[in-house]
């Protein structure tokens, strides 16, 4: 295990500003944003977040039946692969990966410097905005992770771009993660039986293209990792159920684990689109977050309500 920061693949040239203004935060609405880039990503990054953060790599990881890809990685050789994640949050995906995988190099990019410091050595992390041009030079990567960055990606076939450019061509890999916060149910009138929660996600919708970064980018993915010049596109759909009321002793903790999540997710993904873009104040969105949380616990007694976790990888073409 090493406490260093640095990457163990980037370029030693990098657009990184001083530690002090990477590093520094911002306290606004009663929770704490990143400061680099301000406003470029509308969530938190307090200890709450974080907290939601493993969660969020807890359901991922039961939705995939405990994989961390559905892409290729090349076997171990003398050059070690070199891996990207994009948006790495807590680090808790990259810092899995390293440990699942000692002969790869991980390097994990955030707006937030909220890794923990104690990570093995394989692994490093920079505060960085993936939306910049890149600073790799002509350094390529075996693959690239991109995990729940809906919300905050302006120009998503810019960024695709950018990844295919920065991949091995022939034999580099991406993989995209989002979980779609739309409530589905097997109910039709699932949005009459729930109306406070379908309301917020009209809402939600509305302030992410209001800020220029909307939310619902998952069922989209698809078409823009094709037209970024991946080949060999794959997508995978996974119902992920919101509480415990499923036989499979998986898919029942993965049902408690999703609950816990959204009930999580509704303040964080709430407070400042909702303020910013709507001109709401913070205690009209604890009102609305309070309501959501009981009809949500309805929406669980009742059963057969879902949200969807998609995956989607693709090659670069050689």
């Amino acid at each position: 295990m090493t406490s260093t920061p640095s990457s163990p693949s980037a370029s030693t040239n990098t657009s990184l500003t001083s530690l002090s203004a990477t590093h520094a935060h911002v306290f606004d609405l009663g929770r704490r944003y990143h400061a680099y880039r301000e406003g470029a990503y509308p969530l938190p990054d307090d200890a709450q977040e974080q907290q939601r953060l493993e969660l969020l790599h807890a359901v991922f990881l039961s939705a995939a039946g405990g994989k961390l890809l559905h892409a290729p990685l090349p076997p171990p050789a003398a050059r070690g692969p070199r891996v990207l994640d994009l948006g790495t949050g807590t680090g808790a995906w990259a810092i899995a990966l390293g440990e699942a995988r000692p002969d790869i190099s991980v390097l994990g990019c955030d707006l937030s410097p909220i890794q923990p410091r104690w990570v093995p050595r394989n692994v490093g992390f920079e505060v960085d905005d993936c939306e910049s041009a890149w600073a790799y030079g002509e350094e390529k990567f075996d693959l690239i992770h991109v995990r729940c960055l809906g919300g905050g990606i302006g120009d998503w076939p810019r960024l695709l771009g950018q990844a295919c450019a920065h991949l091995e061509p022939g034999t580099g890999w991406i993989e995209c993660q989002e979980l779609e916060m739309s409530t589905q149910s097997a109910a039709a009138a699932a949005a009459r039986a729930y109306p406070a929660l379908a309301s917020w996600q009209r809402l939600l919708r509305a302030a992410s293209i209001s800020a220029g970064r909307e939310w619902d980018a998952a069922p989209r993915l698809a078409r823009w990792v094709r037209d970024a010049g991946f080949v060999d596109v794959r997508q995978e759909i996974r119902s992920v159920p919101l509480g415990p009321h499923h036989p499979s002793p998986a898919l029942k903790t993965l049902g408690q684990q999703a609950l816990a999540l959204i009930h999580e997710s509704l303040e964080a993904y709430s407070l400042a689109l909702f303020c910013r873009e709507l001109g709401w104040s913070r205690e009209e969105v604890g009102a609305l977050v309070g309501g959501l949380r009981g009809e949500l616990s309805r929406a669980e007694a009742d059963g057969g309500v879902y949200v969807r976790a998609w995956f989607v990888w693709g090659r670069r073409g050689a």
